[in-house]
């Protein structure tokens, strides 16, 4: 589980072990209207557990909050590949 500090500070969600792992590995960028969160996540990661931890971490509810991606709404099931995103995009919360 993601800590609200390791968030304000960056994190790496799911670590990433292997060369292999590592070479799937993307950051990405979460903004909301107060702060900015680097992570690093790997494309086959569904967002929906990324999405359930940064609204857990600001004490939000899961079913009320949005997050977009060029303009597009990810769904929980949505993955980097999925979506097309590439490295360094922006998630709009």
């Amino acid at each position: 589980m993601i800590s609200a500090e390791s968030l304000i500070e960056g994190s790496t969600w799911p670590a990433t072990t292997t060369a292999a792992a590592a070479n799937s590995a993307m950051s990405l960028f979460t903004t909301d209207q107060t702060y900015e969160f680097e992570l690093t996540i790997q494309r086959s990661a569904e967002l929906g557990t990324l999405m359930q931890e940064l609204c857990s971490a600001q004490g939000l509810d899961i079913r009320r909050a949005r997050f977009f991606i060029n303009g597009e709404r990810i769904q929980l099931g949505d993955t980097a590949e999925s979506l097309n995103i590439v490295d360094g995009d922006h998630i709009k919360m």
